[in-house]
């Protein structure tokens, strides 16, 4: 009798851990009537990435590893392939920001638009502005990396920005240039 009950047991484990397994993205979604809401998680240390097609930037709402998650160390958000990813046993969940407007940009305030851009693993990644944008400076830097106009940064006169070498921040119109 005892042996039917761990067996019983253990069919109700794992009825109810696949219902609470990773979508084929890697992600649980745990969205309820607002922004939607996923887990993304680094299993073993290494890098993984959680899809976020039509996103353009994430939060981290609750950590839930022990592991530090810091935002542009052991996760982030690749505008470039949207997704958020995780490193170094970070595990999360995160609002996804929803695109608005045109090419990845927002208006979060009436006093001007600032767009979030973020170099990931170092490597380079090109954002969406306004096409309207003169140039590009940095309002509020997210990163430990360095973010020099020019090297770290910059933007082209065809709606995009680029950030370089861990560069992370947010970003303005520079009408200067």
């Amino acid at each position: 009798m005892r042996r039917i009950h761990f067996i019983v047991a253990g069919m109700a484990f794992y009825a109810i851990s696949a219902f609470f397994a990773p979508n084929s993205y890697g992600a649980r979604d745990y969205s309820s009537g607002g922004g939607k809401t996923i887990e993304c998680d680094s299993t073993g240390g290494a890098q993984h990435r959680c899809s976020a097609p039509g996103y353009m930037g994430a939060r981290l709402v609750q950590q839930v590893s022990h592991s530090a998650c810091t935002e542009g160390e052991t996760w982030g958000f690749d505008q470039g392939d949207p997704a958020v990813w995780v490193s170094d046993g970070c595990r999360g969940k995160f609002e996804l920001i929803r695109e608005q407007g045109r090419g990845g940009y927002s208006s979060p305030s009436q006093s001007g638009e600032v767009v979030a851009c973020a170099s990931s693993n170092g490597e380079m990644n090109k954002c969406s502005i306004p096409r309207s944008w003169q140039g590009v400076r940095l309002v509020e830097q997210l990163s430990h990396s360095s973010c020099t106009p020019g090297e770290d940064f910059g933007y082209d006169h065809r709606g995009e920005m680029w950030v370089d070498h861990g560069c992370r921040g947010r970003f303005a119109n520079d009408s200067s240039d």
